[in-house]
């Protein structure tokens, strides 16, 4: 039962990688979050104490591992909680976007770009497009790549000033 693997794999994996496990599974319909959470809460199995600790950090909507990844760098520097693959309209009620991870409050989005993003030239345009419709009303879009996950405190960095910018007291 994914529930039962959930707490098994808490006892093999470090909390980044068990956030993704938990993340995947509910994106997956595989698990109700909230009854992943009742199950930790009252579970005695090996893993549970990992299981329980990280449960709380599981999100639904997350699209992939790496915007885990962006997460996880951004809730262990102290990062208010984003919204995650969210709507994003413009001050008049505009359809703009989704984005990866969004401060709504300081129009700030944080977005994961991985290789497909530069290898296929229409994702790529929509991409351009995109950004320019979010900036022009105001917002700033951070992308991350790949490349910046093996330097999460450049991650961190670049966050924290604008979100710092934009008058979030982090």
């Amino acid at each position: 039962d994914p529930y039962r693997t959930f707490v098994d794999v808490a006892a093999q994996l470090d909390d980044r990688r068990l956030m993704w496990v938990g993340d995947w599974m509910v994106a997956q319909n595989l698990v109700d979050l909230w009854k992943l959470r009742q199950y930790v809460a009252e579970s005695h199995l090996n893993g549970v104490q990992r299981a329980r600790r990280v449960v709380n950090l599981i999100r639904p909507g997350v699209a992939s591992p790496k915007e885990s990844d962006v997460r996880w760098f951004l809730h262990r520097a102290g990062f208010p909680e984003p919204d995650i693959n969210a709507e994003i309209f413009s001050d008049s009620g505009v359809w703009l976007a989704r984005g990866d991870l969004v401060y709504r409050e300081w129009k700030v989005v944080v977005e994961y770009d991985g290789w497909q993003h530069e290898r296929d030239a229409k994702q790529r345009q929509w991409d351009i497009y995109r950004r320019e419709s979010l900036e022009a009303d105001g917002w700033r879009v951070i992308v991350i790549t790949v490349a910046d996950l093996d330097k999460p405190g450049t991650v961190i960095t670049r966050v924290r000033q604008t979100l710092r910018q934009r008058g979030c007291p982090i």
